[in-house]
């Protein structure tokens, strides 16, 4: 049996965070079959190896800061004609892999987000440049 342990060295890094990259630029929201619903969600498409503590600092950061680029950019391309829509982006510390990004077509579904669990607390993100 395979356990993944904070010992075991994390191979292949580059490999994973090129994969886990590409797989964030391929997502699409606002397809016509999704816009009838009121969320739509898209989770990380990787394996757990992005929240293990031997991933390094650097792969993390170029995670976060795809996932907030990739909600920008869903921002930007907002449908005029759906009469609500936000996008939410969650990134989820120190559990990467658990983070989301939302897209709420429902007034009600958004004002009651987050409501139901009391212990999340959520926060907005100041963007900065960094040089």
């Amino acid at each position: 049996m395979y356990f993944v342990t904070a010992r075991r060295k994390v191979r292949g890094q580059k490999r994973r965070l090129k994969k886990l990259l590409n797989h964030i630029d391929d997502m699409v929201a606002f397809r016509i079959e999704n816009l009838d619903r009121s969320v739509e969600d898209f989770s990380v498409p990787s394996g757990l190896w992005i929240e293990m503590p031997k991933t390094s600092g650097r792969a993390k950061t170029l995670f976060c800061k795809r996932w907030i680029a990739k909600a920008e950019e869903f921002i930007s391309k907002k449908p005029q004609d759906v009469p609500f829509c936000k996008v939410v982006a969650c990134i989820d510390m120190p559990n990467l892999w658990q983070s989301k990004i939302i897209i709420f077509y429902s007034k009600e579904y958004y004002d009651h987000f987050g409501k139901e669990k009391g212990h999340t607390k959520y926060g907005h993100i100041l963007k900065m440049d960094v040089h």
